[in-house]
């Protein structure tokens, strides 16, 4: 799903997401609407920042990437014998 994303500093930390282009982060009420209307009124940014994300989370949360640092954590803790 290629969806545009307004969502609050607070809820991004932690995801790595590039602010402008995977998601638009908006604090406080006023700039979350404002950033909102401004999405409706741009549906080429709706577009792009919608594309931007879906790769972002395909590429950076896949199963295969997830099962690789899985994989990676999982080796660290084995003890060579």
């Amino acid at each position: 799903m290629r969806k545009a994303v307004v969502a609050t500093p607070l809820s991004l930390e932690g995801l790595h997401l590039r602010e402008e282009k995977h998601v638009i982060a908006a604090d406080g009420p006023e700039h979350f609407a404002s950033a909102v209307i401004n999405l409706v009124e741009d549906p080429n940014r709706v577009a792009q920042l919608g594309r931007n994300g879906q790769t972002f989370v395909r590429t950076e949360y896949s199963w295969k990437t997830s099962a690789c640092q899985l994989e990676s954590i999982l080796a660290d803790l084995v003890v060579p014998a």
